[in-house]
């Protein structure tokens, strides 16, 4: 992150089932999340996408939300 950005972008895209039906060419990999990484960088606030509307349940979706919040924390 040479740019120094305030805010980065990160999009899980959708629902874990249907991660390779929407980006088939990508993967979904927990150890080198893209949160993780950002940890490292507290000064920089980051804000994250899902897209909805593809089939997946409410459950789902708010399952997304709480593994997003896990990766939050406050200075």
């Amino acid at each position: 992150m040479d740019a120094q950005p305030e805010i980065l972008n990160h999009n899980v895209e959708t629902v874990p089932r249907m991660f390779k039906h929407v980006q088939p060419q990508d993967h979904t990999s927990g150890a080198d999340h893209p949160l993780e990484r950002q940890a490292a960088r507290p000064k920089v606030l980051t804000k994250s996408g899902i897209m909805v509307g593809l089939g997946e349940t409410f459950d789902e979706v708010i399952e997304v939300m709480r593994d997003l919040s896990s990766w939050a924390w406050i200075s």
